[in-house]
């Protein structure tokens, strides 16, 4: 009895000294983190320079760069290991113009930042402002940035206090829009889209050396199209020059002639 009780004290005494040398192990590995760790953050090696030459900034346009740099303005002159890159994301895309980021250090003292734009889908007229804004698909009002303003389709009837989800309705309409007007190669002749009701889009388009008003609606909108291209020429024809054609209505439509040129109606 005392043998196998001896026995036992003797590996009962080899088991305590074997998790006291695990312990051991894992204080120095943590000892030798905390070291690797200081003198990452404390070497001139890995850190930032404090004039910003090594952040790389892929995605944006010209003159935008310098919004998203200032965002690393905190880390400029600091160790790589120490910016926090989940909370500068999440600054990145508050800024009006981002719709999504990404943020990855490249060692030893590099910062790589791509950015995916917002795209503008549409120069945006507002009721209460006399400057022409753009708006994207998820209804993000931007700043105009450049000529490029003017060489996109006007829309109206979307305001600043329009919530999110009814600006995505209209603009939903809209891309439905000019996605027919593009398969049919007539994207550039859409100057101006009315979206006040989002069921009727009212489109102003160029078309035979005129500006003429199409009432489309929101339904069947390749054939509506289709019916004003094949028809035109002759309902001017007969009536004169068009002002309006409105082509909501199932197997005819309402032609509202220009007033100077009169027409039988």
């Amino acid at each position: 009895m005392r043998k196998n009780a001896g026995g036992t004290e003797a590996r009962s005494a080899r088991g305590t000294g074997f998790g006291l040398t695990l312990a051991a192990v894992a204080v120095v590995a943590l000892g030798g983190l905390a070291l690797l760790q200081a003198l990452v953050m404390g070497s001139p090696t890995f850190r930032l320079p404090a004039d910003g030459s090594s952040l790389r900034v892929a995605g944006v346009t010209p003159g935008y760069e310098s919004e998203v740099v200032a965002v690393f303005a905190r880390d400029l002159g600091r160790s790589l290991a120490a910016v926090d890159i989940d909370e500068r994301r999440r600054q990145l895309r508050r800024l009006l113009q981002v719709r999504d980021a990404r943020v990855a250090r490249v060692w030893p003292n590099s910062l790589y930042i791509e950015i995916d734009e917002r795209v503008p889908i549409a120069a945006l007229t507002l009721s209460d402002s006399p400057l022409v804004r753009m708006i994207d698909a998820d209804g993000v009002i931007l700043e105009s940035r450049g000529p490029k303003a003017t060489s996109l389709p006007s829309v109206t009837g979307i305001a600043e206090e329009m919530p999110m989800a009814d600006r995505r309705a209209r603009l939903d309409l809209y891309q439905r829009v000019m996605r027919v007007f593009e398969q049919r190669g007539r994207a550039k002749d859409v100057q101006e889209v009315n979206l006040m009701d989002p069921t009727n889009a009212v489109v102003w388009a160029k078309h035979r050396r005129q500006v003429v008003e199409l009432q489309m609606g929101d339904r069947n909108l390749p054939h509506r199209l289709d019916v004003f291209l094949s028809y035109f020429d002759s309902w001017q024809a007969e009536f004169g020059l068009l002002e309006s054609v409105d082509l909501r209505f199932e197997r005819q439509v309402a032609l509202r002639p220009q007033p100077e040129t009169g027409g039988k109606g």
